[in-house]
């Protein structure tokens, strides 16, 4: 070894072995020279070339052209699928301030109100009016053409009505009921289990009664239609004979919505409370973590070299 170099030959060498790991050269038979410099030990043929640098940059240049056209042709390929949408659907509809659209919010059904009278508490029992009110509206205006087939009376207990209306209700209509002990078909009065009557039998008499056009069933009407209660909201403000009043529009698709959804307000509650037992499990697992670990990472190791 010589002025801090050694020129090691043959392809079984150790260090030629140790390079080809570290620097992936195989199967090479060449002279490998190491060199001292600082304490580290390098070889040539890991020094970086100028031509290697700017094959390096010309595909680090290609890829990047590459992800820019990618991105490009993505681009126009949303711009048109929305364009496609918005001739299937036509306009999006404008976004209004529903009450019970935010995370924490519910329909305030069948609340109990509390409030301050003369020092004493007094508590009553209130329903949701909005939702009694869109149901009002659909059983005189919309029922003579929709259906809301997977609603029943009973539904409504507790939500808009109380339990003796609800029976008020389904006893007014008359349902076929059947096979009795001699085989035949009746008619009985309604009951609360029993859906919401229908307009028409089937859809050929329904079709029959609207010239061909087949009125859709309301039930899930928030849910199958984008932008639902906005879509809704602005189809019936959009005809020039609107209703009397927006509060009528409004309370139907307040209705409608919670037809698609009446268990919305359960699952938020749910949530809430699957929110809060996180928030103090992360606290208490954030605590206990401290606490264990505070011993270990205060601690001071010494050696004694002396002994």
């Amino acid at each position: 070894m010589a002025g801090g170099r050694a020129l090691l030959s043959g392809p079984r060498s150790w260090c030629e072995l140790l390079l080809a790991r570290r620097f992936g050269i195989q199967n090479e038979k060449r002279n490998v020279t190491l060199c001292s410099q600082n304490g580290r030990w390098m070889t040539e043929n890991s020094l970086p070339k100028r031509s290697s640098q700017s094959q390096d940059q010309r595909s680090t240049l290609s890829n990047i052209a590459a992800l820019v056209g990618a991105g490009a042709m993505g681009m126009l390929g949303l711009a048109g699928f929305a364009h496609a949408d918005e001739a299937e659907h036509g306009l999006q509809a404008p976004s209004y301030p529903w009450s019970h659209s935010g995370w924490f919010s519910s329909y305030d059904h069948a609340s109990l109100v509390s409030f301050l009278c003369i020092g004493c508490i007094r508590r009553i029992s209130r329903f949701c009016i909005v939702i009694r009110r869109g149901h009002q509206v659909y059983k005189e205006v919309c029922a003579a053409c929709h259906a809301m087939s997977l609603v029943t009376y009973r539904d409504l207990i507790g939500v808009a009505y109380t339990e003796a209306e609800v029976k008020a209700l389904a006893s007014e209509i008359e349902v076929e009921d059947g096979p009795n002990d001699a085989g035949e078909m009746f008619m009985r009065p309604g009951k609360p289990s029993d859906h919401l009557q229908a307009p028409y039998a089937n859809e050929q008499a329904a079709r029959a009664a609207n010239g061909g056009a087949y009125p859709p069933d309301l039930s899930l009407i928030c849910k199958a239609r984008h932008n639902g209660q906005n879509y809704i909201f602005s189809l019936l403000m959009g005809y020039r004979d609107a209703p009397a009043g927006i509060s009528i529009a409004k309370d139907v698709v307040t209705y409608l919505s919670w037809a698609a959804e009446p268990e919305a307000d359960e699952r938020k509650l749910i949530g809430a409370k699957w929110i809060l037992g996180a928030c103090i499990a992360l606290f208490q697992a954030g605590y206990f973590k401290r606490w264990k670990w505070a011993p270990y990472k205060s601690r001071r190791i010494i050696w004694d070299v002396v002994n």
